[in-house]
């Protein structure tokens, strides 16, 4: 996987800045899978979008994901601190994986977290029975029922469109929990579950790890600080933008502790 440069980075930027958090995730996949046609990622398995978005985000920005929680009893914040390879390692797509830990971030008081080996995971495994009949959901699924306010509802509707002739009709009539637990068999890593232990309130937290949105906010952040280099360079020395993306980090970094006060 090729890792982004900084004229990757600010072009994506710029041109998902207005998208839709769905195509914006169809256009980071595209980006690492170039050896697809850019109209395929669509209709890829959510798990495969998911797994491609992370390999593309280690490659750019390094292995450690750093994240935060916020505690949904207590309010606090946790900083969360995993591994790409403990998410996805060669050849699992899902499973209990180990978390580095977790440790209450600003705004609360907290030390390590109670359960340092809380779990990344993505709950379920595929289930012959539940999955009979079905296929993964892909972008252009949930862009199909992304407009549907009740949740029940959405799921439903996902969840037919996922169904071939063979798949049992009971099966639309299934609660909103049932329809998540045969979605999370299906396809296991289209939607990971980050479950750690508040250390303020003790309370098991689960959030989810959406790697779009992880990736999209890491290249907002560096084209941002980019940018910010291009316009006091630009205006220390009179280079263009492209003359000052062009030097290496550790080269605009000196110029740029040379200028900046």
């Amino acid at each position: 996987m090729r890792a982004l440069t900084p004229f990757d980075v600010l072009s994506l930027w710029d041109e998902g800045a207005q998208r839709h958090p769905l195509d914006r995730s169809a256009l980071l996949c595209a980006r690492a899978r170039s050896d697809l046609p850019a109209e395929a990622i669509v209709d890829l398995p959510l798990g495969e979008v998911t797994r491609s978005v992370l390999r593309l985000r280690e490659a750019t920005f390094g292995a450690r994901i750093d994240s935060h929680v916020d505690c949904p009893f207590c309010g606090a914040r946790l900083a969360v601190s995993v591994m790409t390879s403990d998410v996805l390692p060669d050849g699992v797509t899902a499973g209990g994986l180990p978390m580095e830990g977790a440790t209450a971030g600003e705004g609360s008081r907290g030390g390590p977290a109670d359960d340092p080996a809380a779990d990344l995971r993505a709950d379920g495994a595929p289930d012959g029975e539940r999955t009979r009949g079905l296929r993964p959901p892909t972008l252009r699924d949930l862009a199909a029922v992304a407009d549907v306010a009740d949740a029940q509802e959405g799921a439903r509707r996902l969840l037919q469109r996922c169904m071939t002739a063979s798949a049992p009709a009971s099966l639309l009539d299934a609660d909103l929990a049932e329809i998540e637990a045969v979605f999370d068999a299906l396809d296991p890593s289209a939607d990971l579950g980050l479950q750690v232990t508040c250390t303020e309130c003790g309370k098991p937290v689960l959030a989810t790890l959406d790697a779009s949105i992880v990736l999209w906010d890491e290249i907002e952040a560096q084209g941002r600080m980019l940018l910010r280099m291009v316009h006091v360079l630009a205006v220390a020395y009179g280079w263009t933008e492209n003359e000052i993306l062009s030097l290496g980090p550790a080269r605009r970094a000196a110029y740029m502790a040379m200028v900046s006060p």
